[in-house]
């Protein structure tokens, strides 16, 4: 017959052993029971019901053909600016004379730059820019403007109302007030810098 300080040390042992037992299982059984839960919730965002392994799949090869789509249009916009570019030889400025103009009435002065135009290719054009360049007598450039010989806009009636045509040639007469006193007489570069093709109305 066991005596009461053996009975109740082996309880108290079972007790211990059951009790650290117990502890050890307690969060092997709620982290089962959590694990569950939360990679389902887990699926839910990557792997969707309703087929996320192939939204997954999907992304990149979304990506990839926005990488494509974007590709063909910068390819399609150099292919466009070096068109333009080549057109602009086609564009002959010729005859060139330069000199101090004087307003009769007010007899103010300023440079003005006459010239032609044409265009040697099939193309119409609606606006062509001139960048001219006026030089000292070192031939130094102290001046330079855009201007329009050619430009084409409904918004503007001081624009002329027809395009430059193929084999089509223009006289120009531009005046430049704001060009310094340095400048010499008859010292000018023109540039041809942009031109814009006529739209074709469909």
């Amino acid at each position: 017959m066991l005596t009461n300080r053996r009975a109740s040390s082996i309880l108290s042992g079972v007790g211990i052993r059951g009790l650290i037992q117990s502890q050890r299982d307690l969060p092997v059984k709620l982290l089962s029971a959590k694990l569950p839960r939360k990679n389902s919730r887990s699926s839910n965002i990557l792997f969707s019901a309703s087929g996320g392994r192939r939204n997954l799949l999907g992304f990149p090869l979304f990506s990839l053909a926005l990488l494509l789509a974007q590709g063909c249009g910068l390819s399609s916009r150099n292919e466009d600016q070096e068109r333009l570019q080549n057109y602009r030889k086609l564009l002959v400025v010729s005859g060139v004379n330069s000199y101090y103009h004087v307003e009769p009435k007010t007899k103010t002065s300023y440079p003005l730059v006459r010239g032609t135009l044409r265009n040697l290719g099939s193309e119409s054009l609606e606006v062509v820019e001139f960048i001219v360049k006026f030089k000292d007598q070192f031939d130094h450039v102290i001046y330079e403007e855009r201007t329009y010989p050619v430009f084409l806009s409904e918004y503007s009636s001081a624009s002329p109302q027809a395009p430059l045509n193929p084999s089509q040639s223009m006289r120009f007469a531009l005046k430049f007030p704001s060009c310094p006193p340095e400048w010499k007489e008859g010292k000018v570069e023109i540039e041809v810098s942009k031109i814009v093709f006529q739209k074709h109305s469909s």
